[in-house]
């Protein structure tokens, strides 16, 4: 009987090469834990060719397209054939008496490391000519971090969303995060398989035990830190181990023939729901990773089987395409990134076709001349110089990193361009240090006074969310000139709207229990008059934020209808206090960082853009305005911002003064533009001097 255990030379003194020897008392029989007899290492080609589905997924959704905004799944499809394949591997050599950690993780150098260096290496070469200081600094600390394969915890530190659409043109070296969650994983999950074998007779049930905790944590923390469980390896260790239970499992042996076709036919259907169906709002991974993750195990489980979807996934083309994915995964997204950023607009579809084709053309040379050759072992990289030769290309890469982040040190740029770029950092700086206010600490309340502060009582208050923090400066100075007491009340991401709660990023926040609380504050102190200021359309589900009605009974109200009638009951509730209603509209929204892009094009010598036409500006903003318009009926008093801030285009600078710190809100210069507006409307309540 041919046995199978971890072998003493893998714990003793021999820990990385096993030796013949002879069997003892640990040895157990191979039946027992064993790779399945249609999972043995001869090649699938359908498997390449679900990698090719997942790939081709990734470059959509990175593309925008509309239709498949949810193709940030193919990664999801990547992890759960990698734990597959893997798995597969390590169980018939263990079984053949010829598993070794050394040359496990010889073979993971060799997979990864030179398409992954290669990248990082252009990535940087290229964002040296075209990218701004404080760009480069940014990409040398993601090159660092793709370097040590900790990019998944540097992405979630630096709090980016994978998903979410970017004013910024984005990270170039973004996706290196699914890379370091696969590492991590195979880092230790070698040494974790090897255990098993060694302690349990049926170790099949603690990988399900451990991938059930995995997939527990990451339902838990989708709807509590949803980046945390998008990046975190452990929450998305299931996906992997799904892959890896179904390596070791002869359950899809006893299903009957007749049934796999339509099973496999499944698989794809639930991979394309979820690619159609999911969104940046949709909590992932979680509960809805289920979804394209069964799917690819239904994929999977029969690819040795002669079907109809076997036949086709066996296409020689998505073949092909899945034999070059992990480059042209690489490649795809510093392209992109970088065209871009030289651009400094989105790229129109037949230009977003041509970088494709350059990644497939830079995949395959890649795949060709560099991937096949190292894997293949015909390179001069003998075993015993490899391992010396990464850690060296990662310390050659952590150095170029650093010197990135150095950059903003000695790269000056031109006074002009300077100039522009500082106001990046002007976000109401005389109001920044009340914006957030903890409802906890009443004791900060003082430090939010805002007007003229010797007055008895409190004329006006500033309600809202980062909008309203961005105009604190100038109401701050009219409430001085007029003789007016006001407090500001401004939060990141809680729009001034009882009885709903906010979601972002699909995480629940304390934006109800903070509005109540500014409520109170408002009632307590008497205050006559309340400037509501919010992103009113970024509530409305098209992007990351996302007003919801408690309870179930509104469930499916839609978050117009239900911010219509939310605006209108916090209006009349403020009304029946005796407090006076005044509703600052949308500020436009530029699309695109407006410090970056102005210091970028007066660093290249080119012409300054102008915003977007005024147009554009009111379709997109049409139903704020008729809810607005609906509000006004109800004794509401209106500023609207566009009318200071548009003209036939929605301008971003003005004699000199960039009206922007980002692509949303406003400078101290822009503000500023709205300063008649609020004298206007807050003069009725002023006192005499």
């Amino acid at each position: 009987m041919k046995l199978c255990k971890l072998s003493r030379s893998l714990l003793g003194g021999g820990f990385f090469r096993n030796a013949a020897r002879q069997p003892d008392r640990h040895d157990i029989p191979c039946d027992t834990f064993r790779a399945p007899r249609t999972a043995s290492t001869s090649y699938l080609p359908a498997i390449d060719g679900l990698r090719a589905i997942a790939v081709i997924l990734v470059l959509l959704f990175h593309a925008k397209l509309p239709l498949l905004r949810g193709g940030f799944i193919g990664v999801d499809v990547f992890f759960v054939i990698s734990g597959y394949l893997i798995t597969r591997l390590i169980l018939q050599q263990h079984a053949e008496g010829r598993f070794s950690l050394l040359d496990f993780y010889e073979r993971r150098i060799r997979r990864i490391f030179p398409a992954l260096f290669l990248v990082l290496f252009a990535t940087i070469a290229v964002g040296a000519v075209i990218m701004l200081p404080p760009d480069l600094v940014r990409l040398g600390s993601n090159v660092t971090s793709a370097a040590l394969f900790v990019a998944n915890l540097h992405f979630w530190k630096q709090r980016l969303n994978y998903r979410q659409d970017n004013a910024d043109f984005g990270e170039p070296l973004l996706h290196t995060w699914s890379l370091a969650i696969e590492e991590q994983f195979y880092l230790l999950y070698p040494i974790f398989l090897l255990v098993l074998l060694r302690l349990f007779r049926r170790p099949g049930y603690i990988l399900i035990g451990v991938g059930l905790a995995s997939l527990a944590l990451s339902i838990m923390l989708s709807t509590t830190h949803p980046r945390a469980a998008f990046y975190f390896s452990f929450s998305r260790s299931w996906e992997l181990l799904l892959g890896a239970w179904l390596a070791t499992t002869n359950v899809k042996d006893f299903v009957p023939r007749s049934f796999i076709p339509a099973l496999q036919w499944a698989g794809l259907v639930m991979i394309g729901i979820a690619a159609a169906s999911y969104d940046k709002l949709t909590p992932f991974p979680g509960f809805a990773a289920l979804l394209p993750c069964i799917g690819t195990a239904l994929l999977i489980a029969w690819s040795h089987l002669q079907t109809r979807v076997v036949v086709a996934l066996s296409n020689p083309v998505l073949v092909w395409v899945g034999l070059i994915s992990y480059p042209l995964y690489l490649w795809h997204l510093p392209l992109l990134v970088l065209a871009r950023q030289y651009l400094l607009r989105e790229p129109a579809p037949h230009e977003i076709a041509i970088l494709y084709l350059v990644a497939v053309v830079l995949a395959a040379a890649t795949w060709h001349f560099i991937e096949k050759p190292i894997r293949a072992r015909r390179s001069p990289l003998i075993a015993r110089h490899l391992f010396a030769t990464a850690a060296a290309v990662t310390v050659l890469a952590i150095v170029a990193g650093t010197g990135l982040r150095a950059t903003q040190e000695f790269a000056a740029l031109p006074a002009d361009a300077a100039r522009i770029l500082a106001v990046a950092k002007d976000f109401a700086p005389s109001r920044a240090a009340c914006h957030n206010w903890d409802r906890r600490r009443p004791e900060q309340f003082a430090d939010c006074v805002m007007g003229d502060r010797d007055q008895p009582g409190f004329d006006f208050a500033l309600w809202g969310d980062s909008h309203g923090g961005a105009v604190a400066g100038v109401v701050d100075a009219v409430g001085r000139e007029l003789a007016m007491k006001g407090v500001q009340l401004t939060t990141d991401g809680c729009l001034p709207l009882l009885g709903v709660d906010v979601t972002s990023n699909g995480a629940a926040t304390d934006c109800a229990a903070r509005n109540e609380a500014a409520l109170t504050l408002l009632l307590q102190n008497q205050v006559r008059q309340v400037i509501l200021a919010g992103s009113w359309i970024q509530y409305l589900g098209d992007y990351t934020m996302v007003i919801r009605a408690p309870g179930w009974a509104n469930a499916g109200l839609h978050s117009t209808a239900l911010l219509s009638r939310q605006l209108n009951q916090t209006i009349n509730r403020l009304q029946a206090s005796g407090i006076e209603v005044l509703i600052l509209g949308p500020v436009p929204d530029i699309g695109w960082n407006v410090p970056s892009v102005l210091t970028a094009s007066a660093w290249r010598g080119r012409a300054l853009p102008d915003g977007p036409p005024f147009g554009d500006f009111m379709a997109h903003q049409r139903r704020v305005l008729a809810i607005l318009r609906e509000a006004e009926q109800g004794g509401a008093a209106i500023l609207y911002p566009h009318e200071q801030l548009c003209r036939t285009t929605c301008i971003v600078r003005l004699d000199d003064q960039v009206l922007y710190s980002d692509n949303e809100h406003l400078s101290t210069a822009g503000a500023n533009l709205l300063h008649p507006m609020f004298v206007r409307k807050l003069n009725g309540q002023g006192r005499s001097k």
